[in-house]
């Protein structure tokens, strides 16, 4: 499927994220983070157009990098969760390619169909060694919040969700977002 017929896609479901964050003056380290996470979403752009096999190892060379690490630091998978979740709401993928709204990287990576790389043989293939915080809060086009679980409910609500995602892989990471990460939806949580 091509990215435009994507985002026609999005767009019709209702589910094309904004970010639920308001807009501050940036710090120089606001900067520098806000420059690392467009990297991982351009990375994340175009693995999906060409190859998605190094995708997840290119995102966690630009978080370790970020934050001075490598994977000889000790304990760094640990540490790599606990700075991800501490700026989890901050993962805002922009529209820099007008080709979809702000979202989430989750939600990018999914709409993207990088997710089996990323989300589910990386980010949450171990919640002991990745103990990643899925229940990130978004703001959608249509001012609804959303989880990254509403999300995924909603791809597989639609009637055509068949033709633009391999549903399987879609109920797969539900199942691993709900058993392992204990996703919620947005109306569950405080």
């Amino acid at each position: 499927m091509r990215i435009t017929s994507a985002l026609s896609y999005f767009v019709a479901l209702g589910i094309a994220a904004t970010p639920a964050h308001a807009q501050e003056p940036e710090t120089s380290e606001d900067q520098r983070f806000t420059s690392m996470v467009r990297n991982v979403c351009q990375r994340l752009s175009i693995a999906a157009r060409d190859d998605v096999s190094t995708i997840a190892r290119d995102i966690e060379d630009a978080m370790l990098a970020h934050n001075g690490w490598d994977r000889s630091t000790e304990n760094y998978r640990l540490k790599f969760s606990q700075f991800f979740n501490e700026n989890s709401t901050k993962f805002i993928c922009s529209n820099d390619s007008h080709l979809f709204n702000e979202q989430h990287l989750f939600q990018r990576t999914i709409i993207l169909k990088a997710y089996t790389p990323v989300l589910i043989n990386f980010l949450l293939a171990d919640e002991n060694e990745y103990p990643i915080d899925v229940n990130v809060i978004t703001t959608n086009f249509k001012g609804e919040q959303e989880t990254v679980l509403d999300f995924v409910d909603a791809i597989l609500r639609s009637s055509n969700a068949d033709l633009n995602f391999n549903v399987d892989e879609i109920r797969e990471l539900r199942e691993v977002l709900i058993i392992h990460y204990n996703a919620k939806h947005a109306s569950q949580i405080e």
